[in-house]
């Protein structure tokens, strides 16, 4: 089942970049993404990276250390949860729970207290 929807969201992606409405980037300074390398995963940096060359103000980052770091950018930085957060409010999603439960039921991490906040925002 998880296969399928990946395969469905790649298909998405793939349309979106092809009416390019995503671009696909490929960052020019290795240097300072081997420099910020280590803590963060390398596609995290990339971004960080990335946006910085490409003049980009807003990414999207789960990883607390990896937006701590585009702050350190002047970048500004959403989440997973923000996104659908989001998307709630636009009535995009219905169910905000039953979509967080799939989240955490494929290991996506989430801290009770931003979770909390969130749910307490949307009430």
């Amino acid at each position: 089942m998880l296969s399928h929807k990946t395969d469905d969201a790649a298909s998405q992606i793939a349309h979106f970049v092809t009416k390019g409405q995503i671009i696909q980037f490929n960052v020019q300074n290795e240097l300072a993404v081997k420099a910020l390398s280590g803590r963060l995963h390398p596609g995290e940096v990339q971004v960080i990276i990335g946006a910085s060359e490409l003049g980009i103000k807003e990414v999207i980052l789960d990883d607390l250390h990896a937006r701590n770091k585009a702050e350190q950018f002047d970048l500004n930085s959403i989440g997973t949860l923000g996104i659908l957060r989001i998307a709630y409010k636009k009535g995009i999603i219905k169910d905000f729970k039953s979509d967080i439960a799939k989240l955490m039921n494929v290991d996506f991490r989430i801290s009770p207290t931003l979770l909390q906040r969130i749910l307490d925002d949307l009430n």
